[in-house]
């Protein structure tokens, strides 16, 4: 494949020692203290890399710590997660939505995104998202990219880019009859002006990227704290998002590959997990067993059931094929909504104490439901779903969060060095 041929990396150099060190990064979760009685006095840190500086807990928030050790107790703060949905272009509402919340962050405690979230999951789209979120930059604890960047990433140009089918490729696949509705070069070319050739394993905190192997007919999940152990798990962040992106009937499938030269051949995530939070609160399980837990789940966007109903009784047999992909994409969001407000019931009379759960979505129509629209009056009125100055329901679920995250990131309290 064209992916495995830009790399130029054999088998054997991608699982030398050296290789594997180079890839490690600093603040990970090894897995191998999951179950450890007790932690050691210091933690080991590869010869390559920077330890954490020593500072008296007194004078630190906990907030700096990128991903807690948790040694199988509860670590001293609690854990914050992020998920975020599939959905194509409508990404821009999450991305609308998360660039509104940053700007609060900063503001307040002088924190980027990935500083705020001890685990970042996205699918498709929001794999796209959360990856960029997390990638380190050439400053240190500084990510590459910011919220408010990532807007531009849901532009008419680049839809253009990723939505375009040559007129040769339309006759060759008569219009999507006899193959997928686009190539996947646009999408290549736009992924890899965003990730180049940075790993899952250099991740600034933990993340969570779903997809659907074809190979075993299974969920795959791209881990970063597995990745950071393992070469078998590590993969480049443009390959763990390509696939996860690469949604049937719209882009052909992925494939693959891992630090050990390793193929799977992968289709969207949003086809067995459009919503991945049920899934980042189980990593979250895993990784800080017994801590207090605070999700913030992003939608996209998504039509009302009855809507789904009638596109699959009006359309030929190609819209039905996508429309019984996003009526499955739809219904699998909400199904793992319900799951959270039973998992984490919002306060009343029976359920006292604080939300722990905040999700936010809208319902959609027309022309706003098109994952692949390249048009910018639809990408506009996308981003006034996610944006708070026009819907209030996403100024409420900001305001409300950062209620939560204020009594433990206080930025008087936050370490100088990690501005």
């Amino acid at each position: 494949m064209g992916a495995q041929a830009s790399r130029q990396i054999s088998a054997s150099d991608l699982s030398s020692p050296e290789s594997i060190e180079s890839r490690r990064v600093n603040f990970v979760v090894p897995m191998t203290a999951i179950n450890a009685p007790e932690p050691p006095s210091v933690i080991p840190t590869p010869a390559n890399t920077v330890p954490m500086p020593t500072i008296p807990m007194d004078d630190l928030d906990f907030s700096v710590q990128l991903a807690p050790y948790s040694f199988g107790r509860p670590i001293e703060r609690p854990i914050f997660i992020l998920s975020l949905d599939g959905g194509g272009i409508r990404g821009r509402r999450e991305a609308e939505i998360l660039a509104a919340l940053e700007r609060e962050t900063l503001s307040e405690f002088g924190l980027h995104l990935c500083r705020i979230f001890d685990i970042m999951a996205g699918t498709s789209t929001g794999a796209g998202i959360v990856a960029a979120l997390s990638l380190p930059g050439s400053t240190p604890h500084i990510p590459a990219f910011t919220a408010e960047r990532l807007r531009a990433l849901y532009t008419s140009h680049n839809a253009k880019k990723i939505f375009h089918a040559p007129l040769g490729y339309r006759i060759r696949t008569l219009g999507g009859l006899r193959g997928p509705r686009f190539p996947s070069t646009g999408l290549s070319h736009v992924l890899r002006e965003y990730f180049k050739d940075h790993w899952i394993s250099e991740a600034m905190t933990n993340i969570l990227i779903p997809a659907f192997s074809l190979d075993t007919g299974r969920e795959k999940y791209f881990r970063s704290d597995r990745a950071q152990q393992h070469l078998s798990e590590d993969y480049f962040v443009f390959d763990a998002v390509k696939a996860s992106a690469s949604a049937p009937t719209y882009f052909p499938a992925h494939a693959a590959i891992n630090g050990e030269g390793l193929e799977t051949l992968c289709v969207d995530g949003g086809l067995c997990m459009n919503n991945p939070t049920a899934e980042a609160f189980r990593m979250a399980e895993e990784l800080y067993p017994g801590s207090e837990k605070y999700v913030l789940s992003l939608g996209t966007g998504e039509k009302a059931p009855h809507g789904n109903t009638k596109a699959l009784h009006a359309e030929g047999l190609i819209r039905a094929a996508r429309a019984i992909i996003n009526a499955t994409m739809s219904g699998s969001s909400r199904h793992v909504d319900d799951e959270m407000h039973r998992l984490l019931p919002t306060p009343s009379a029976g359920y006292p104490g604080h939300q722990h759960y905040f999700r936010s979505q809208s319902t959609i129509t027309g022309s706003l439901t098109d994952m692949a629209s390249t048009d910018p009056h639809v990408i506009a009125a996308i981003a006034r779903l996610g944006d708070p100055g026009h819907n209030p329901e996403v100024r409420t679920t900001i305001e409300s969060f950062m209620n939560v995250l204020r009594p433990f990131y206080n930025r008087a309290h936050t370490a100088p060095h990690m501005e």
